[in-house]
């Protein structure tokens, strides 16, 4: 990302959320911010960790303009 002009930083605290990877370019006036979420488990994650991280994203000031949440395995849980 980087070597695309892209900045980035681990386990940033944005708007008092924590993100795991935070990556942004300045393109002209605006500036691009991407959100990773990791969760290299052994085991599956669940819907509450999938919805902490999307309520995140809502709650923030300055929203992504992607947001990725990565994770090894997702449990087959439903939300409601």
């Amino acid at each position: 990302m980087r070597e695309m002009g892209f900045s980035t930083r681990t386990r940033a605290v944005i708007d008092g959320i924590e993100v795991d990877v935070y990556v942004t370019r300045q393109v002209g006036a605006s500036r691009f911010r991407i959100w990773v979420e990791c969760k290299n488990w052994a085991n599956e994650v669940g819907v509450k960790e999938v919805r902490d991280f999307v309520g995140g994203i809502f709650s923030a000031r300055e929203k992504p303009h992607l947001a990725l949440f990565v994770a090894s395995y997702l449990s087959e849980e439903r939300g409601g």
